[in-house]
């Protein structure tokens, strides 16, 4: 998703402050033999108010005849301000261990995209937790 939007706003490294609206609604099942094809929709939004620009990406697959998303969700780009550096206070995480509790069964992305750390809130509307950033050389080898 982050390719989809680096393509279409035209920026080799766009400055993503957040992620919102992520929608993880069934798996992409990629047969071992034939693979599988895939669309990425990716549609960028005008600039609001605080300078900032939303692109929304889906991906959507042959298993559901493209129409509906897989995945899902809305890049925020701009510039980071104060606030966003400011750690809100989270309080404690919930008894859950992302590598035992719910990557696997539940969500199915391999060790490289595994990077979510500790939850401090998760219902159907929303979820709170840390995210793992790793660094360019590390994803290149």
């Amino acid at each position: 998703m982050a390719q989809a939007c680096a393509y279409v706003t035209g920026e080799a490294r766009p400055s993503v402050v957040r992620i919102e609206n992520i929608f993880l609604r069934r798996p992409v099942v990629v047969n071992p033999t034939s693979g599988v094809d895939i669309e990425i929709h990716a549609e960028v939004m005008e600039v609001d108010d605080m300078g900032q620009q939303r692109v929304h990406v889906g991906i959507s697959t042959e298993q559901t005849g493209f129409a509906t998303y897989h995945f899902a969700a809305t890049l925020v780009l701009g510039k980071p301000t104060s606030e966003m550096k400011t750690a809100p206070s989270l309080g404690e995480a919930l008894p859950l261990d992302p590598q035992q509790d719910l990557y696997g069964d539940l969500f199915f992305q391999g060790p490289r995209f595994q990077r979510m750390g500790s939850i401090f809130w998760l219902d159907q509307e929303r979820s709170i937790f840390h995210s793992h950033v790793r660094s360019e050389d590390e994803l290149l080898t």
